[in-house]
């Protein structure tokens, strides 16, 4: 799908993030931790029963997923 890496863009990000992955999306098994290895403050939140449309599949998850991290 994508081309193009990003991990030097990543690896600064100085901001608080939510990596937000459904359980049956697109993005390749080991990138979440290679995310996480890149930028090990960012918290990772898997929503059950959503691909990688997780806005459209499971919203209420999505936002309680939001709503948590904002907290």
């Amino acid at each position: 799908m994508a081309t193009t890496a990003y991990w030097p863009e990543w690896s600064r990000i100085t901001c608080p993030t939510l990596l937000i992955q459904g359980e049956h999306g697109t993005m390749p098994p080991d990138e979440p931790a290679t995310m996480l290895t890149h930028r090990p403050a960012t918290r990772l939140t898997r929503i059950p029963n959503a691909g990688h449309d997780v806005h459209l599949d499971q919203p209420d998850g999505l936002y309680e997923a939001i709503r948590t991290f904002l907290a």
